[in-house]
């Protein structure tokens, strides 16, 4: 059982005010999600009401610049007592090295000892694909799980976009009408906004795009040019949980496996891509990735695959 975290002195008013404004710059100028901003804020907070408790006296600005390696080192590994992971702890560390180069440009001095400072090493991760006949399986079923024809029509637009597209789910949630053609039918390609603000072209397979409009026309609501694609029952924007418990429901109804989650499909759309003959440059541009090691996964993903076949299928193993 975990042990519970010490009792914390509360953040200094400054430095909740700095986290906020923090918060607020990723959220509408970086774009990230509701659910990474919940988590580099409690990351945040955690940290500065250890520090606290740490130096024995209240945590302001004045004392960040002096802080050394060793305060970092007691802090992971006062979470690590209270069972944080590995991926948890580089998250934590990650979000505080991003607010301190934030402050360094709000005037306020970086400790010299954070951007050098190393958290714990990951385990090289491999994403989780569906193969082909699971994910077409769940793309062809989700409609008949729909209350109503234009959800069921929905759905399965949505699904297509994860994996004919390899959108995020918020990537996805996030489109408007003003994202396709007049005609949606004859849309070939998506102008995407990303991770980090970054554009990017994805096509869009007729299959998919007569999905997307197929659901525009069983739409009850009307669809305004600037405001979200995608409804729930009451008309306001889907919520992305919705489209998470959706795949819950086809891995009972399929008997899918418990990584069949919307991000899969994204992982799929690139995994069966790379088994048909795409190059890895090309994936990574789809992708929207940053860097090439991101998308080199799914080659060490395929080599690891070849290699368990070859090894279960040798005559001579």
């Amino acid at each position: 059982m975990a042990r519970p975290a010490p009792t914390l002195i509360p953040a200094h008013p400054e430095i909740l005010s700095k986290i906020q404004d923090w918060l607020s710059f990723l959220g509408q100028e970086k774009n990230y999600s509701d659910h990474t901003l919940n988590a580099y804020r409690g990351d945040l907070l955690d940290f500065f009401r250890f520090m606290q408790n740490y130096m024995g006296k209240e945590m302001d600005f004045s004392l960040w610049p002096g802080l050394e390696r060793s305060a970092f080192r007691s802090w992971l590994a006062e979470r690590q007592s209270r069972q944080h992971q590995a991926v948890s702890q580089a998250r934590a560390l990650s979000a505080l090295k991003s607010f301190s180069r934030y402050l360094v440009k709000m005037n306020i001095p970086s400790p010299p000892s954070l951007e050098t400072f190393k958290g714990p090493k990951l385990p090289r991760s491999l994403p989780k694909a569906l193969n082909e006949t699971e994910a077409n399986n769940a793309i062809d079923h989700a409609p008949s799980l729909a209350r109503d024809d234009w959800q069921g029509a929905r759905d399965n637009a949505i699904l297509l976009l994860l994996y004919g597209s390899g959108l995020r789910i918020s990537e996805a949630l996030h489109l408007t009408p003003s994202h396709f053609a007049l005609e949606m039918e004859t849309t070939q390609s998506l102008n995407i906004l990303g991770k980090g603000q970054k554009e990017r072209l994805v096509p869009l397979l007729p299959e998919v795009a007569r999905a997307v409009s197929h659901y525009v026309k069983l739409c009850p609501f009307i669809l305004e040019k600037k405001e979200p694609l995608f409804r729930g029952a009451r008309g306001k924007q889907i919520n992305p949980r919705l489209i998470q418990g959706l795949m819950q429901k086809l891995r009972r109804e399929l008997n899918l496996p418990d990584t069949a989650t919307p991000h899969a499909l994204r992982h799929s759309f690139a995994t069966h891509l790379l088994a048909g003959g795409a190059d890895l440059r090309t994936i990574q541009e789809l992708l929207g990735h940053s860097s090439l090691s991101t998308t080199q996964r799914y080659a060490d993903m395929d080599s690891i695959k070849m290699m368990e076949i070859y090894q279960a299928a040798h005559p001579r193993k």
